[in-house]
C-alpha cells in the first residue's frame, strides 16, 4: 500500500470527522461522553480520536435517575446592575461573590415533569420556579431562572 494515499485518506477522514464535530457543536447535539454524529459517538482527546459503532439509543439527560441542570442569574438588586450567573446540577452547591456579599447557592430539587426547580440561597429555599421566573430575595436581590434541563 502506498503511504501517500493512505495518509491522504486518513487526513480526509479526520477532516470529515472534525467538520461533523463542528456541525454537531453548532447544533447543540453534544453528549456528556462525546458527540452524537449520524448515530455514532465520537470522543476526542489530545492523543486520540474514537468513533464508536452506531448508537441505537441515547440516554435522555432528564430521564429518571439522572440529575438535571439549572442556569440562573443572581442580581444585586431589582435595578439589575450587577450580577453573577451560574449553572448547577441537582444537589450541587457553589459560592458566588456579588459586590461585597457571598452567596451559597444550591439546587435543592428539579422537577422531572414541570420543568421547575427549587434553589437554596444562603440556606433559604425558594418557591418552585420555572424558566424565566424571578423572585426577589430577602435583601432585595433578584434571582432569575434562565434554563432547566
Amino acid at each position: 500500500m502506498n503511504n501517500g494515499s493512505y495518509s491522504a485518506r486518513m487526513l480526509l477522514r479526520v477532516l470529515i470527522v472534525l467538520a461533523l464535530v463542528l456541525l454537531s457543536i453548532l447544533s447543540s447535539a453534544a453528549l456528556a461522553s462525546g458527540f452524537l454524529i449520524t448515530g455514532r459517538v465520537v470522543k476526542i482527546s489530545p492523543t486520540s480520536l474514537v468513533i464508536s459503532d452506531p448508537v441505537t439509543s441515547v440516554e435522555d439527560p432528564c430521564a429518571a435517575g439522572s440529575k438535571g441542570v439549572v442556569s440562573f442569574y443572581l442580581y444585586k438588586d431589582s435595578e439589575m446592575t450587577d450580577y453573577v450567573s451560574g449553572v448547577l446540577g441537582e444537589g450541587e452547591t457553589r459560592s458566588y461573590v456579588l459586590g461585597e456579599k457571598e452567596y451559597e447557592v444550591s439546587v435543592v430539587f428539579i422537577s422531572s415533569i414541570g420543568q421547575t426547580a427549587k434553589l437554596s440561597i444562603n440556606n433559604r429555599i425558594t418557591e418552585e420556579l420555572g424558566v424565566g421566573e424571578r423572585v426577589v430575595l430577602q435583601r432585595g436581590e433578584l434571582l432569575i431562572i434562565d434554563s432547566i434541563k
